[in-house]
């Protein structure tokens, strides 16, 4: 091998590192898409789970996910935070808890 051919692989290599294409992207790779929607699904079923705690559950399923990250695809998907999230009850939920009760309550009005 020549000094010509090491530069020839020298100036290829940083030829191609400073192209400018568009096949690299700057900063870091999104998150997929099937990982945020498993995020949003865990927000939504536990809504007095914060962001610790899903990433907990997260690390469970093998996955390694940022707090930051989780409080970004909950922001995305306009999910408020678990506070406010388990303060607000939606009437589905509210209907599926109490649907006992309110099929055993007599609704006529009475006559006394």
């Amino acid at each position: 091998m020549t000094p010509d051919t090491i530069l020839r692989w020298y100036r290829r290599l940083v030829a191609t590192k400073y192209d400018g294409s568009t096949k690299r992207r700057h900063g870091r790779p999104s998150t997929k898409p099937d990982l945020a929607a498993l995020v949003a699904h865990m927000a939504n079923e536990n809504p007095t789970w914060g962001y610790t705690r899903i990433r907990g559950a997260l690390q469970h399923l093998g996955h390694d996910v940022a707090r930051n990250t989780i409080k970004a695809i909950l922001k995305n998907h306009g999910i408020e935070p678990a506070p406010e999230r388990g303060k607000k009850t939606c009437w589905k939920t509210f209907l599926a808890v109490h649907w006992d009760g309110l099929a055993a309550a007599d609704f006529s009005p009475s006559r006394c």
